[in-house]
Order: structure tokens, then sequence, then C-alpha cells
């Protein structure tokens, strides 16, 4: 190869990864179709129920102490997960409340430190229209 022919062939290869580096947008995923987590606002848009009242909800299901609460956006609907510690039982309680309708959807018992430690999750039906 002549230096003509090395030179533009080094030109070409800086000008393709230049141009390869300035059109990647960083907030625009490599792989849209891997993005599955609904979009923060969409979600926020479903929610009906303050976190206040889904802790209240989650509470009259299982006897204890509120030690965690988030939402959750992850699925739809937008779930608030609420962890409920038992001193007495020494278990703690997750329980999925839906952010929309402030239904309980599901609990889980675990016993930290012992081997085997959940429970199978309990699901609970829907609350029939009208009902609080």
């Amino acid at each position: 190869m002549n230096a003509i022919s090395l030179t533009a062939t080094f030109c070409a290869l800086f000008l393709g990864l230049l141009v390869g580096v300035v059109s990647a947008d960083p907030f625009v995923p490599l792989k849209p179709e891997a993005v599955v987590k609904q979009d923060i606002f969409t979600a926020l848009g479903k929610v009906q129920v303050s976190l206040d009242d889904a802790i209240k909800a989650a509470e009259k299901t299982v006897f204890g102490q509120t030690i965690k609460a988030e939402l959750s956006y992850d699925s739809s609907p937008p779930v608030y997960r609420v962890a409920i510690a038992d001193v007495n039982s020494r278990t703690i309680t997750f329980i999925k409340v839906d952010a929309g309708t402030g239904n309980v959807l599901s609990s889980r018992v675990v016993h930290p430190g012992h081997k085997g430690n959940r429970h199978k999750p309990t699901h609970f039906p829907a609350a029939s229209a009208g009902k609080p």
C-alpha cells in the first residue's frame, strides 16, 4: 500500500468512527425492543391511590409495622410494594397493592435467617366494584 491509500484508509476509518459516535444519542437505548419498563409519566397517570392509603390497605391484611413502601412502575398496572415487619413472629411480609384501585394483590412472608425462608405467595381475589 502506498502512503496516499494508507492515509485515505485511516481517514475513512476515523470518519466512520466519528459519524458513529456523533450520531449515537446517549439517551436512546441501543436495543429499544429490550426496554420493557413503562414510562414513569404514563405510570403516574394511572396512580389513583396515595402511598398512605396503600400502606393502610396493606396494614389491614397483616399485623406488624411498615418498614418500607415504594411505588413500582415495572409492571402494568403500577403497584405499591409495602414491607411489614412483625417482631413477635420475626417475619417480614411483602405486600403488593394496586396503585390504581387500592386493592391488595398479593403477599409473601419471609423468615429472615432461615433456610427455605420463603412461603408461597398469597394472592387475593379482586374486590368487587363499588367496594373500597
